[in-house]
């Protein structure tokens, strides 16, 4: 007896919820939540603008790491738990840029499915959803002994000397001035003089 009873109770509380979200315009049929996310997710990808080397990223890592995953699964049965155990996994065997990247995706597919309605809201959002960080690469300048023997590795040992001794020219661009170097002119009797040939200094510009 006391079985049915709670099993009534929470019949009446769901169908109680269910008149709320109609009223509040929020309800969404259980039976669309069913569509596989591989659906959605070839839609979205299909849906993206992007250049053909990250377009190749994209798909490599929605084939590799998330259709993998949830590929056959109905959209509506992806909880939170699920996600944050798909990054446990992921965390443990590729760097944070792979995961990060992968969940990017994920992420993008369950809001589209939100957006048509499938799901009312995405498990990504939880609060239990801990995605790593990206690694920062470190930027490392170059000493000043290297550039050095960069330059001189050039044969541009007077390059410094050479540059400023060009006249410098004033060039206004709308809102600021900028000041540049003028390039070289250009001699005209340069094959008539040919010791001139031989004294050029050639550098690489940097």
């Amino acid at each position: 007896m006391g079985g049915r009873s709670h099993t009534k109770v929470a019949a009446d509380r769901h169908w109680k919820a269910m008149e709320t979200d109609q009223a509040r315009g929020e309800y969404i049929d259980p039976d669309v939540g069913l569509v596989l996310f591989g659906e959605l997710g070839s839609k979205w990808l299909r849906s993206q603008v992007m250049d053909p080397s990250s377009e190749l990223r994209y798909e490599s890592l929605y084939r590799l790491h998330v259709e993998a995953r949830f590929g056959r699964q109905p959209v509506s049965a992806i909880k939170a738990s699920d996600v944050q155990e798909w990054i446990a996994d992921l965390s443990g065997r590729f760097d944070n840029s792979t995961v990060s990247g992968a969940f990017h995706i994920l992420q993008g597919v369950l809001a589209l499915a939100v957006a048509d309605e499938k799901i009312k809201r995405s498990p990504t959002k939880s609060s239990i959803v801990k995605v790593p960080k990206r690694q920062a690469k470190e930027i490392v300048a170059w000493s000043e002994h290297r550039v050095h023997r960069l330059i001189g590795g050039t044969g541009c040992h007077d390059a410094s000397r050479v540059a400023s001794s060009r006249p410098i020219t004033t060039v206004r661009d709308h809102s600021r001035v900028r000041r540049v170097p003028a390039p070289s002119p250009i001699r005209s009797d340069a094959r008539s003089r040919p010791e001139q040939g031989r004294n050029k200094i050639a550098c690489t510009a940097f």
